[in-house]
């Protein structure tokens, strides 16, 4: 059987109307066309256990009664209207033939005046004046009122030039977005990125500008009051909450006015340190920080003092500010600060040596199995903040990938390289005899290339591929569910003495962007080089081709590759965005809005689903989203499911 498209969507995708997209199904095609539906039951099902497996068995009773429509051609027919297309696939417009004899030289003249506006809006060549695809057509316009290939292409030039200025702007090319601005308020005033880029770079010019006067009052003096850095940084934070620059000026004026405080208490000007210290503890708000204030006025100086620079110290050691901690309590302790203060001392000590990792660098543990030395190595991942989920104006994202939210992580934490592999699982296996749960259950999912795609299937372990053949011990574990996952890590930790879990979705998604936040790690749209096992459009297996895959990509594997088969990410990670969707540590919600800001795992009383992250060899582009979400039941086991281990430090 030889087919020329064949739909394999994610797994885990949550769109029961893929099927739809399935295609026609013809005499010759009908054995295929059976099997892309029970690829495409197969990945409803794993990713809503209850209503999905239902949809599956109806969907598969259509199916038995030949009750399927007709293939759809491998190469779609031409546009059937006049005028320019979209051209969404690359068809070429349908044009009436003209008969021979009839064509005039007006006629000739307009053919030849279409053919280089085309060519100059396929070079895009827009505004350049006479030459450009605007001013071509235009004067098509002129020659031929009424032109609908001129209306068609004077369109599509200015949608072409409102994205170039969408574009420039999110590159950060804020002098180029402005200049194409002002090209398309010229060609179209009222076109909706017009004033969607003005607003924005309205936004950044008024927020530089009140940074900017942030900065002069700090030097001048005017931390508070009117004119005064507070007020600029505020007005900011107003313009843009969560601003970083904004939030770091309000710390700083804090940090600066706490510093000049203590100046006071030192020099025994108890009552001007007091008010001092009362208006630092209104630059931001803080409950906390606002009882201590009100205990100014009966505590004595040196108690209020010493409180606050404690607070101070805590407060810098929880936001990883260990170095500057340290000094502080020293400074603490010679000011005469007695008494014990043991917890805070171990953690600022704690994350000094935490600190001391390098971004990039490697730990590596020693366990023991069976009287064997095993070794594990895990990568360090920075600390730092993003923001979490997709912007609303992403293409493919859905609901649950949002509210947008601001992660910050403290310390750094160490994740393994690539994905856990079989021999790996193996050693674990062999160490204590665990049983997984498709071994209780009696199977798991599996690749056939004869049905077309994934199904069940009986006696199916941990030790099989994705096509339930014996496994080399390079490739991922698969067929594994989260219980699995969970035991093994346990195993880990009481093998090495050292703190290893599963990652936290956050966790998960930090390390996947490693500080990208397109749709992709490593950009928008195809990857450029062979970077990911992905469905890609030159990849095939007897016959079966993906219908959605990433155009002019091949990356010379159907199913799982041998980890760290292709490059790595920029926190020198592996088959993070590909090769086998992974298991986190957290219990799935509907969406973002609860998750912790501090990038933990959001838990639950009853956690009937588990959340999944990364693409698979088979998720479809939109699915490999660095934002995509999907879940499964704990005890669920598939051969597009893997997992990698964190190690904490």
């Amino acid at each position: 059987m030889i087919m020329s498209r064949v739909l394999l969507t994610s797994t885990f995708t949550d769109d029961p109307s893929i099927a739809a997209n399935a295609g026609a199904m013809s005499a010759t095609g009908a054995r295929a066309n059976r099997a892309v539906y029970a690829l495409v039951l197969a990945a409803v099902a794993f990713s809503m256990p209850s209503t999905g497996r239902a949809q599956a068995e109806a969907a598969e009773a259509r199916i038995a009664e030949g009750s399927l429509p007709a293939v759809v051609p491998t190469v779609d027919p031409r546009p059937r209207r006049l005028g320019d297309s979209l051209n969404v696939d690359n068809s070429q417009e349908w044009t009436p033939q003209l008969r021979s004899g009839s064509r005039n030289t007006r006629s000739s003249v307009l053919e030849g005046q279409i053919r280089d506006a085309r060519r100059a809006l396929a070079g895009g060549d827009i505004m350049t004046p006479e030459t450009g695809a605007l001013d071509r057509f235009r004067a098509i316009l002129e020659l031929d009122p009424g032109n609908a290939t001129a209306i068609n292409g004077i369109a599509d030039a200015t949608t072409a030039l409102a994205a170039r200025t969408t574009k420039a702007y999110a590159d950060g090319d804020r002098e180029g977005a402005a200049d194409r601005l002002a090209e398309l308020r010229a060609i179209d005033p009222l076109h909706p990125a017009v004033e969607r880029v003005s607003q924005l770079l309205l936004k950044d010019s008024q927020i530089a500008e009140l940074l900017t006067a942030a900065a002069d009052a700090t030097e001048a003096g005017r931390l508070l009051g009117e004119d005064s850095a507070k007020l600029a940084y505020d007005a900011a934070l107003a313009i843009e909450p969560e601003h970083p620059a904004a939030l770091a000026g309000l710390e700083g004026l804090e940090r600066l006015m706490l510093a000049r405080a203590a100046e006071l208490t030192r020099s025994q000007k108890f009552a001007a340190a007091r008010e001092l210290l009362a208006r630092a503890l209104s630059v931001r708000s803080d409950p906390e920080e606002k009882v201590v204030a009100q205990r100014v006025a009966t505590d004595g100086a040196e108690r209020v003092m010493f409180n606050d620079r404690r607070r101070q110290v805590q407060k810098l050691a929880d936001e990883g500010e260990y170095e500057l901690a340290s000094q502080q309590l020293s400074q603490l302790r010679a000011l005469g600060y007695s008494e014990p203060a043991s917890a805070l001392e171990n953690q600022i000590k704690g994350g000094q040596l935490v600190l001391a990792y390098a971004p990039g660098s490697t730990v590596e543990d020693q366990a023991r199995a069976d009287g064997k030395a095993l070794s594990r190595e895990a990568v360090v991942v920075p600390r730092g903040r993003f923001l979490m989920g997709s912007p609303d104006d992403e293409e493919g994202r859905s609901e649950r990938e949002g509210p947008r939210r601001p992660v910050r992580f403290i310390l750094p934490y160490a994740l393994a390289p690539t994905e856990v592999t079989v021999g790996e699982f193996r050693e674990f296996v062999q160490a204590t005899g665990y049983l997984t749960d498709a071994e209780k259950s009696g199977g798991s999912t599996v690749f056939d290339p004869a049905a077309g795609g994934v199904v069940e299937r009986k006696r199916v372990s941990w030790e099989m591929d994705y096509r339930g053949r014996p496994a080399k011990s390079s490739l991922p574990v698969v067929h594994v569910s989260h219980n699995d996952a969970k035991a093994y890590v346990d195993w880990l930790s009481a093998s090495t003495g050292e703190r290893y879990r599963l990652p936290t979705e956050a966790e998960f998604e930090y390390a996947l962007r490693a500080g990208s936040s397109t749709p992709y790690w490593w950009g928008d749209g195809a990857p450029k080089k062979r970077q990911e096992n992905l469905t890609g459009e030159r990849d095939q297996l007897e016959g079966l081709r993906w219908p959605a895959s990433f155009r002019r990509y091949g990356d010379n594997h159907w199913g799982p590759a041998p980890v760290a088969s292709f490059d790595a990410n920029p926190f020198e990670l592996y088959d993070m965005g590909g090769n086998v969707s992974e298991w986190v540590e957290d219990c799935y919600q509907a969406d973002l809005s609860r998750l912790p800001k501090d990038g933990s795992a959001f838990e639950a009383d009853s956690c009937e689903l588990r959340v999944l992250r990364g693409a698979s060899w088979a998720s479809q582009p939109l699915a490999a989203r660095s934002a995509f979400r999907a879940a499964a039941r704990p005890t669920a086991a598939s051969c597009l499911v893997g997992f990698r281990v964190l190690r904490e430090l």
